[in-house]
């Protein structure tokens, strides 16, 4: 039986259409359903896959969780805990998980330390580096947001920039 998770809604029933993810949110499923997601700026977008058909998205705001957690989404590293689990729960095999990262764009230079996308590209970055998760493909930084859509049966993954026509990673 296929099934679909997402933090916004919980289990969801089985559908071939699209699962929409919001910011500081993620979803997993494995019926076919492409995972969408707009607003990529600053914050990464991290698809992960197994290759049989099991697959999450993770939009995450910042890199690091703090010590209470009001949203584990809304982290890196919490949040691809969270993805990892619900996706092992349907039956994803870890040691095939392949990852896809997008965002961590420069939207807004504040000066001084270094930007907030740069830092959650280097947290999704690491702690992909230290689950084994080989990073198959990478779209990241810049100063311009992006939407991307990912079907986690065959792997694609759809970025559509403001600048740019859509490709695909």
């Amino acid at each position: 039986m296929s099934k679909t998770w997402s933090v916004s809604d919980g289990p969801r029933p089985p559908s071939a259409d699209r699962i929409r993810v919001g910011v500081a949110d993620a979803a997993v499923t494995d019926d076919g359903s492409t995972i969408v997601t707009s607003g990529l700026g600053s914050c990464v977008g991290i698809a992960l896959y197994d290759g049989s058909g099991v697959g999450g998205l993770l939009h995450a705001m910042l890199p690091e969780a703090p010590e209470s957690i009001d949203k584990p989404a809304k982290y890196v590293d919490s949040g691809l805990d969270l993805l990892v689990n619900r996706m092992t729960d349907l039956g994803a095999k870890r040691a095939s998980l392949k990852g896809k990262l997008t965002g961590g764009s420069s939207m807004l230079d504040l000066g001084g330390e270094t930007p907030v996308g740069e830092k959650n590209v280097e947290a999704a970055m690491n702690r992909l580096d230290a689950a084994n998760v080989e990073v198959v493909a990478e779209e990241t930084g810049g100063n311009i947001g992006r939407s991307v859509a990912f079907t986690p049966a065959t792997g694609h993954l759809r970025v559509k920039r403001v600048d740019e026509e859509v490709h695909e990673i």
